[in-house]
């Protein structure tokens, strides 16, 4: 017999070790994760959510549609008042708990409860009866329109139309939790229902494994995901260039030399920006603010920046051009405070800025710049800077000025412009205005293009009152090979569901000698 074919049945006939599992490794900031997903607020805890939890939809990772998620269908009625979701059957948690359309509107009943205290709540104020709820205005669970006619369908009746609502619900915030869980919460993590499910953590390193109660587990390519939270970009960019991290969401060494096969960079539809408090006179005063903007050297803190902005809304298709405050202007400002009842900036109280602790003193260069230039009113600035859950205790914190990251939540300029509206639980800013929030009432019920154009007068609006001062659209920068990884696109939230990852297959490589089972080569 050939000697070729001989030895091909000898390696045959050896028993094959099962493959050792497929981990996907990767590194984020050391930002500190909430576990409770209706906690949370960061566009890190927006990215690791996706692989424990999922919502009746989720988001496709290339368009960032929604796509259905426990959700296998749903459907407004004509009038735009009724939003149907048929579920999937046979829905479990990690634990074998039955999850059905009762899960979801238990869930959000407690979001919408006041003591929980959830960030993005008043995201289902277009529900009949959320706002009332979370206000604590309405007790009684019949008169709410969160209706569960069967296990499989969920019902929402709206206040108004509301066309991004299904967008939303993409949102972790809004992802059904175990029963058992929803009566006592624990620190650990509720029950998984998601295409992962954790199996250890500690505030560096969580350890994931596929899940099997997943309706979906036979599509999550990969077996299991280790997180690692480290900030030392150095060492990080390292263990990446060696092998050792397949993902790098953050933590990455400028300085390093990378392949541009490696590095990916795009922009991301968020907004860096600092806004004025408006609780306490004379901060109440439009007047007041414009002209403390004015007497800024705008370009120059903007230059740092990678995408400088003067606007707070990323431009896209459709939507109108919006003008921002670009340059300074002194005499303007003078005549502003004149007519404010400040001349040259005379009675003005003492300004406290509010910004989150920054290792690379960015912050203080900042700081200094906005000192300077009001030094020349006799303003008197203080500075406070916050060094943990910065976003948290911003309610709380006695300031008038402070510094604000926001990356939207959907694709719409509604997730930028809830947080000035009337009694949203976004607005960490105290401002109310009722012509802003007819704006955002009108254009529910408008079609697209009319749509944008109203919503562009109420971005208008908050920018010409000098309610906030624009610094940067947010990049985003990675490190992955997606020669490698599959389903990890760029999108404009910089989302990347882990249960679409997936390893590539090898390409094969070139001017290798093929062996013939002839024995010739």
């Amino acid at each position: 017999m050939n000697q070729a074919l001989l030895v091909l049945i000898g390696l045959l006939a050896v028993p094959l070790a099962a493959s050792p599992p497929d981990i996907l490794r990767i590194n984020f900031g050391t930002s500190a994760i909430q576990i409770d997903p209706a906690k949370g607020q960061t566009a890190l805890e927006a990215q690791v959510l996706t692989a424990l939890y999922e919502g009746l939809v989720v988001y496709d990772p290339l368009s960032l549609r929604p796509l259905p998620g426990a959700a296998q269908s749903w459907a407004f009625s004509d009038d735009g008042l009724t939003l149907t979701f048929n579920l999937r059957p046979g829905l479990v948690f990690e634990d074998g708990t039955p999850l059905n359309a009762q899960s979801f509107r238990d869930s959000w009943i407690r979001v919408l409860n006041p003591a929980t205290n959830a960030p993005f709540a008043s995201l289902l104020d277009p529900i009949s009866g959320a706002q009332a709820w979370r206000e604590g205005k309405l007790r009684d669970p019949s008169k709410l329109g969160i209706q569960v006619p069967r296990n499989d369908t969920l019902v929402l009746k709206l206040n108004e139309p509301a066309p991004h609502l299904v967008a939303v619900l993409c949102h972790y915030s809004f992802v059904p939790l175990q029963s058992t869980w929803l009566a006592r919460p624990t620190e650990a993590p509720p029950p998984a229902n998601g295409p992962y499910r954790l199996t250890a953590m500690t505030p560096e390193h969580w350890l994931l494994e596929k899940n099997p109660r997943y309706w979906d587990t036979e599509q999550v390519a990969i077996d299991g995901l280790e997180l690692q939270f480290n900030d030392d970009a150095q060492s990080v960019t390292k263990a990446f260039k060696e092998g050792s991290l397949d993902w790098v969401a953050d933590g990455i060494d400028g300085a390093a030399t990378l392949g541009s096969r490696y590095f990916t960079a795009n922009a991301v539809f968020g907004t860096s920006f600092l806004y004025f408090k408006t609780d306490k006179a004379p901060w109440t005063n439009p007047k007041v603010r414009q002209a403390l903007i004015l007497l800024l050297p705008l370009e120059e803190i903007r230059k740092p920046y990678l995408q400088p902005t003067a606007v707070l809304i990323p431009q896209f298709q459709g939507y109108p051009k919006v003008e921002g405050y670009e340059k300074g202007d002194t005499e303007k400002a003078l005549s502003l405070l004149a007519e404010a009842g400040f001349p040259e900036g005379k009675g003005l109280p003492k300004l406290t800025i509010a910004l989150p602790e920054d290792a690379s003193k960015s912050n203080d260069v900042l700081v200094e710049t906005l000192r300077q230039a009001w030094s020349k009113i006799g303003l008197e600035v203080e500075h406070v800077t916050v060094t943990d859950r910065y976003y948290d205790r911003l309610a709380a914190l006695d300031h008038t000025l402070g510094y604000f990251s926001w990356i939207g939540d959907f694709l719409d300029p509604v997730t930028f412009l809830v947080l000035w509206k009337s009694g949203s639980s976004l607005n960490s800013f105290s401002y109310s205005d009722s012509e802003f929030d007819g704006w955002l009432s009108q254009a529910a019920s408008q079609k697209p293009e009319e749509r944008l154009k109203t919503l562009s007068q109420a971005e208008s609006s908050l920018l010409q009152k000098g309610l906030l001062i624009p610094l940067s659209h947010t990049p985003s920068f990675n490190l992955i090979d997606r020669e490698e990884i599959g389903g990890w696109y760029t999108n404009a939230l910089d989302i990347h569901p882990f249960k679409n990852l997936y390893r590539k297959a090898p390409k094969p490589l070139k001017n290798l000698v093929r062996f013939d089972l002839s024995g010739n080569l």
